[in-house]
């Protein structure tokens, strides 16, 4: 059934929507900030440079299913349990929920890991007899490991899909599924409005062979309820992990898969917060109605973030904790 939310969530609801808040629409255009990569350079880098780049000291390496995941284990380490778990879409990694882990951790254990093939993690091959390491997979070898008993999900995007597989198999270890603009259905691309900004930067992609800074620049902005959110780092990151050498996404379920897709929503038990970014042109509010739907064995609340687009955990952080936090104390049985 759809359970409404709680007092305490419908005010932080009011509290997140824009003063001009309304129906998406199709920007005219974008304002490209980021720096053109220079003509000719291939900034390709190897896994080896990307791990140079971007580990710290909070970064660690478990072998699953032959490959080495990065993952991070952060804020509570080893306190009790239910352990927030965050996982990533189809061209993220870790790093994107650097803003949100901080804001959890003060009293939440938090991991997260790069899904295999992506971030600093290793990939299957895109072609070979071995077999592929699923998200899912990932998520249950790398909880059995770290002792979680008892987890809340929290999946943006294709991430969320990963975590409803998990809470289907296993919903006596999951207190709670937080899904964020995750796709129930195969996406339409052909009806996806796109600004001419993004087109030429797919023709230019296209005819190049390369998505550089400006690519990036203007794509992740499209996705963004307010592009000014969207920092350089960012687009640098997302150039550097999406250009690596033999970068793979063999980890993902498709929602091309229907029949198995809706069982899976079917059987799921676990309380279950939707939190959808309304200016989201690749999964508008339609879908979210339809995963609701999807839903039926589930107690299932939503909320609406009016200003927000396709990455709500990545776009407004600490917003999306105190959703989060308010939510487990309301809702989910408390922390």
């Amino acid at each position: 059934m759809v359970r409404p939310l709680g007092a305490g969530l419908l005010a932080l609801a009011a509290c997140a929507a824009a003063p001009n808040a309304g129906a998406a629409a199709p920007r005219a255009g974008t304002v490209v900030t980021a720096t053109v990569d220079p003509a000719g350079v291939d900034t390709t880098l190897s896994l080896k440079a990307l791990k140079q780049r971007y580990s710290d000291a909070a970064s660690r390496s478990m072998v699953i299913g032959g490959l080495a995941i990065r993952y991070k284990d952060e804020g509570q380490a080893g306190g009790h349990d239910p352990a927030i778990v965050l996982l990533h879409g189809s061209y993220g990694s870790l790093d994107g929920y650097d803003a949100l882990a901080a804001a959890l951790a003060s009293d939440h254990r938090v991991i997260r890991f790069d899904m295999p093939g992506m971030g600093l993690s290793e990939g299957q091959p895109v072609s070979g007899s071995a077999p592929t390491v699923m998200g899912d997979a990932v998520l249950a070898a790398m909880l059995d490991r770290l002792g979680v008993k008892q987890a809340v999900l929290v999946g943006t995007s294709s991430g969320g899909v990963i975590a409803s597989y998990y809470a289907a198999a296993h919903p006596e270890r999951v207190r709670a599924l937080v899904l964020a603009n995750v796709p129930s259905d195969p996406v339409d691309n052909a009806n996806i409005p796109r600004s001419p900004a993004l087109r030429a930067e797919f023709e230019r992609a296209a005819s190049t062979g390369m998505r550089d800074l400006r690519y990036w620049q203007v794509y992740l902005e499209w996705l963004q309820g307010r592009p000014e959110r969207l920092t350089a780092a960012t687009v640098s990151r997302y150039r550097d992990m999406n250009g690596r050498e033999g970068k793979s996404r063999s980890a993902w379920r498709s929602t091309g898969k229907v029949p198995e897709v809706y069982a899976t929503l079917a059987s799921i038990v676990s309380p279950t917060l939707l939190i959808w970014g309304r200016h989201d042109f690749v999964l508008p509010i339609h879908t979210m109605r339809d995963l609701e739907a999807r839903l039926p064995a589930a107690s299932v609340s939503s909320i609406v973030l009016d200003d927000v687009g396709h990455y709500p955990p990545l776009e407004v952080p600490e917003r999306f904790a105190r959703i989060l936090r308010t939510y487990l104390e309301n809702v989910a049985g408390g922390e």
